[in-house]
């Protein structure tokens, strides 16, 4: 009798020594805490590129000097009076144009413009996450750690609209695809605008996607693809 008590007692002393169990709302929700941390981190990060590795590029005076001619009333040339296309991005210039007129700073105006297209490439990546705070958190340190975009995320340079691009068709791309066949063909077109040679990076993704809907809705007659394609893409 006097071995079980003294047993008993040991229990319940151990019992007192242990810490007690957390509860449901006492357990930290990892998914929730970087849900709220992620944008502040992300700002921070993005701020320290800003003040840190800002800069415009000698290519970018190129666009500078042609929206400073088209504001003048001159178009969209180099010199004055001669016709010739010297800009690489069609769709940044005219953003960058745009925006100059507004602000009336051509350097400020290409520095916005990145960080509001950087800023709409992190919510693409939020998108290809599926909203994984996580998993989107990593993509978005991966991709500020990448040394093209802390060289010329804000260099004047089309460089941010190519990453928004890339981002955009990629999601949209992916299964199950949100365009139709042609729209998927304007979209090959219009990023064109972005840059010529772009379209050699998003080509295989665009007809593979393309192919795919077509061998769901037509299997083995690519015709309806090819012609859906031609006609989305006849801005080029």
């Amino acid at each position: 009798m006097r071995g079980d008590r003294q047993s008993e007692g040991d229990r319940l002393s151990a019992l007192h020594l242990m810490p007690p169990a957390l509860g449901p709302l006492q357990r930290i929700d990892l998914h929730g805490l970087v849900a709220r941390v992620a944008p502040w981190a992300f700002a921070a990060l993005l701020a320290h590129h800003v003040l840190r590795y800002t800069w415009v590029a000698e290519d970018a005076f190129i666009n500078l000097r042609v929206v400073a001619q088209a504001l003048d009333g001159w178009g969209l040339v180099w010199n004055q009076g001669e016709r010739v296309q010297v800009y690489t991005s069609p769709l940044w210039l005219w953003m960058t144009l745009a925006a100059s007129a507004v602000m009336g700073d051509p350097i400020q105006s290409v520095v916005w413009l990145s960080l509001a297209t950087a800023g709409l490439t992190v919510l693409l990546l939020w998108r290809l996450c599926d909203r994984q705070p996580l998993t989107w958190l990593w993509l978005t340190l991966l991709w500020c750690s990448a040394r093209s975009v802390r060289d010329y995320l804000c260099s004047g340079l089309e460089t941010p609209l190519v990453m928004a691009a890339v981002a955009l068709t990629v999601a949209l791309c992916r299964a199950p695809p949100l365009l139709t066949t042609r729209q998927l063909g304007s979209l090959l077109a219009a990023c064109a605008l972005v840059r010529h040679d772009l379209v050699l990076l998003l080509a295989p993704l665009v007809l593979l996607t393309a192919w795919r809907q077509a061998n769901a809705a037509h299997p083995g007659d690519v015709w309806p693809t090819a012609r859906a394609l031609l006609l989305g893409t006849w801005p080029l």
